[in-house]
């Protein structure tokens, strides 16, 4: 939903250099794209580079070192590193990898060894400098959904909540077929999306209680909004649990309504942006109580895969 969306391409699409390893990243790969970058997208380094000339030449200049050819600049950055003393640049490409070399510390390294040994010297990086179970200090904060050790709290959301209002709990798993939101248009979507929605994972037993069979498009919903998916009827999930996968495009049926169904099954409709905890801020997205119906009545096409229309000049 973002107003600009540059045209980045993927990294099978531009050339750069990797790192890798077993005992450290002791490993240089040449990344070699596979084939020319698509239709208009371009590399990060040339989206860029261009914004940086709107700004001027001066600009320009220093973002790209005066070095705007991607190859120019990757040779650049790996002349300056201490891998260029072992090989030069040409060879490199030519060969597609170097291997650093390693010595035996490496594979007897033992994380916060030196702690272990003297713990007095070698302090770790905490208020004691030992390693702590309970940290005195958040008492301090008075956050009620944090404590100073760790400490099981009520989720908002789950099933053991015997006033609920939603019986069933939705998991927002990373998706098997695309990269989050990436490539949910490809071909790909062929193989998995039922009626060209994506499936959600619901248990037989809460299938048949809600008269849903496999195929069928239902409609999940909960106070923050609904969705239509493909119902995917399995024994790998337990009885009271759905599963839709996260990355779904957003589709709204009606976009003048206040909370618009998505006809996609896109679960951020569903899901809550409140946060695991107010010291740690992070996503709470497996939280989820919904209910689940068999979608009735006139059942929308999909438009989320649908290009915009390009109007011409």
């Amino acid at each position: 939903m973002a107003d600009i969306v540059l045209p980045a391409c993927s990294t099978l699409e531009r050339n750069d250099i990797a790192m890798g390893g077993v005992h450290g990243k002791n490993g240089v790969y040449a990344m070699k794209k596979a084939i020319e970058p698509l239709y208009e997208s371009k590399s990060d380094l040339e989206i860029f580079s261009l914004l940086a000339m709107r700004f001027g030449k001066k600009v320009y200049d220093k973002f790209t070192d005066e070095k705007p050819n991607e190859m120019d600049k990757i040779k650049y950055e790996y002349d300056i590193s201490p891998t260029a003393q072992l090989m030069s640049f040409e060879k490199f490409w030519e060969q597609g990898y170097i291997e650093l070399p390693r010595n035996e510390e490496s594979y007897k390294f033992v994380r916060h060894a030196k702690f272990r040994n003297d713990p007095v010297a070698n302090k770790l990086a905490t208020i004691s400098g030992k390693i702590q179970i309970t940290v005195p200090k958040f008492s301090e904060l008075k956050y009620k959904d944090f404590s100073r050790y760790p400490t099981w709290i009520e989720p908002d959301e789950w099933l053991g909540d015997k006033n609920r209002k939603y019986p069933l709990h939705l998991l927002s798993p990373h998706p098997s077929y695309r990269v989050h939101s990436q490539g949910d248009n490809t071909y790909l979507r062929s193989f998995y999306k039922i009626n060209d929605r994506e499936p959600v994972m619901i248990n037989p037993d809460d299938a048949k209680k809600y008269g849903i069979s496999h195929g069928d498009v239902v409609e999940i919903y909960n106070d923050r909004g609904r969705v239509l998916a493909g119902a995917f009827v399995t024994e790998n999930i337990r009885q009271g649990v759905m599963a839709l996968q996260e990355g779904a495009w957003y589709a709204p049926e009606n976009t003048t309504d206040e909370k618009p169904r998505c006809v996609s099954g896109h679960i951020n409709v569903l899901t809550s942006n409140r946060p695991t905890s107010s010291m740690a801020q992070a996503t709470s997205v497996n939280t989820n109580l919904v209910g689940i119906k068999k979608a009735t009545g006139v059942i929308p096409p999909n438009p989320a895969y649908n290009p915009p229309k390009i109007i011409e000049a």
